[in-house]
């Protein structure tokens, strides 16, 4: 027996909104990716990373644990961007 098509695309007007947690409203939502892009030298990775930190401090309720930060950059090798920009080591 064959199952039915499912469509490939729906209509918004079927979608139930949702309320979204902001970091910095309007711009950088909780739980979601976001995207920062611009000439190279203008400050991406420094705000990207003062916004990563401020987010581990506020996702979280006093009793818990700090939250956690994917970060994933297409220009820095792991090495140079790891221990050079974050301090890690």
């Amino acid at each position: 027996m064959t199952e039915p098509k499912k469509d490939l695309f729906i209509g918004l007007d079927t979608v139930d909104p949702q309320e979204v947690d902001w970091l910095w409203e309007p711009f950088i939502p909780f739980s979601m990716i976001t995207i920062m892009e611009g000439d190279p030298g203008v400050g991406k990775s420094f705000l990207a990373m003062q916004l990563a930190g401020l987010a581990r401090k506020m996702w979280r309720a006093p009793t818990e644990e700090p939250g956690g930060v994917l970060w994933e950059t297409g220009t820095d090798r792991r090495r140079s961007f790891g221990v050079k920009r974050c301090g890690s080591h």
